[in-house]
């Protein structure tokens, strides 16, 4: 269940209330340390919490198309990364079926996969272009984390670590307390747990297991 109209600034509050400062209306506002630090904080919080488990919500599916420019050396093929892609989690191999990205990037499990690299914004792989799409596409077939355009998308336990992130982040800034950091810390596992499990319950039909299930953290 995804978290209802939930916003930059609502995350911000939620995690504002952890530290018993006062909410904030806007994040453009210079004159006030609550708001110029969040901004600061806020998009590495979201590329960090976010890139941290294959989460269901922020799961997508693309064609990866094959670059015209070849590799210098090293491999046959490169393939351009989705511009929202935040983490690889599954990619399409040469016999048609899926690999968890981490078992790719060294060549598969089973001898003779080919290997997939990421070097910059594009996939380098021996791996030629397949057809086995619904969208009459040629290139690989590529599961991924995506970065989302609002946070609405996102499930509630995820929003919920999100400001987690947050309220430990600044804990010591806002307070000077250390106590407060090291409970709020201590808070912020037991919701990622609770997150990862809550995740687990709600694998989508259709996904490569090895990409939920033996993702390496």
């Amino acid at each position: 269940m995804s978290a209802e109209m939930i916003d930059d600034v609502g995350v911000v509050n939620k995690a504002l209330i952890k530290i018993a400062e006062t909410p904030i209306d806007s994040l453009d506002n210079p004159e006030n340390k609550a708001a110029r630090t969040m901004k600061l904080l806020l998009p590495q919080a979201k590329r960090y919490i976010f890139r941290l488990h294959p989460w269901n919500c922020l799961r997508e599916r693309a064609v990866v198309t094959v670059s015209a420019d070849k590799p210098a050396f090293g491999f046959e093929y490169k393939y351009a990364l989705p511009a929202d892609c935040l983490r690889p989690l599954a990619i399409q191999n040469g016999r048609g079926t899926y690999v968890p990205f981490y078992e790719a990037s060294y060549g598969g499990s089973i001898p003779g996969d080919k290997q997939f690299v990421i070097e910059g914004k594009y996939i380098m792989t021996d791996t030629e272009p397949q057809t086995d799409n619904n969208l009459g596409q040629v290139g690989l077939n590529f599961v991924y984390t995506k970065k989302p355009d609002n946070l609405n998308v996102l499930d509630a336990n995820l929003v919920e670590l999100l400001s987690y992130y947050l309220a430990v982040e600044t804990a010591y800034t806002f307070t000077g307390s250390v106590s407060l950091k090291n409970q709020l810390s201590a808070e912020m596992k037991d919701c990622l747990k609770l997150s990862r499990a809550s995740n687990a319950q709600e694998v989508a039909p259709g996904i490569p297991v090895g990409a939920v299930l033996g993702v390496h953290y």
